[in-house]
């Protein structure tokens, strides 16, 4: 037997479409990017040139296993209501008609995930700008991450999603105002 509180796990590869299940016990998944500041790839390779393989952590970064479970006994305290169920299915629905469905096990932890968010965002119930921390939690294939959190987003948020939307667009006008300065420089050289 082994009391397993916690996995964690990393890997190169996505698990495969059939293999639904196994990516359902992972609750969280994220996509590190490649360390782009100089000042912390330095730091890593730094590290790695003395030797050291691993982050080491001090006594206070690290949880013990009675905060781990007091932790656990707050989340239990925290309120999932008819709204929030409600979102979740709202959520549910959408994701299931873009061929994006949620499996039951999925949906489970995603109750806990949010009520863990509330309690550690100091709320006693799960609110709609809870739901923002599924975008971690729904999506089993990397191209189907930035779809799910926009889903979320409509979904739970709106306005924020109105918010992102204009950055989105404004992150594009700015792109193509670059790229035709950059064209009409070429051209006056050209000149």
């Amino acid at each position: 037997d082994c009391p397993l509180v916690s996995a964690f796990a990393s890997s190169n590869e996505m698990f495969q479409d059939n293999q639904g299940a196994l990516n359902d016990r992972f609750t969280f998944k994220f996509l590190p990017q490649y360390i782009e500041e100089k000042r912390n790839w330095m730091a890593m390779i730094k590290a790695r040139g003395q030797g050291t393989k691993g982050v080491e952590f001090s006594q206070d970064e690290k949880i013990t296993l009675e905060e781990l479970t007091a932790i656990h006994e707050l989340i239990e305290e925290i309120e999932f209501d008819d709204s929030a169920a409600e979102i979740l299915w709202m959520l549910h629905e959408e994701l299931r008609k873009d061929e994006m469905p949620v499996s039951d096990r999925k949906s489970n932890q995603a109750v806990d995930v949010l009520k863990a968010y509330a309690a550690f965002e100091g709320s006693a119930v799960v609110e709609a700008e809870h739901f923002v921390i599924l975008q971690h939690v729904l999506w089993n294939m990397p191209e189907d991450a930035d779809k799910i959190r926009q889903h979320i987003l409509r979904v739970s948020n709106p306005m924020l999603d109105d918010i992102n939307a204009g950055i989105d667009a404004a992150r594009e006008a700015l792109t193509t105002a670059r790229t035709n300065i950059a064209q009409g420089m070429d051209e006056q050289q050209k000149l």
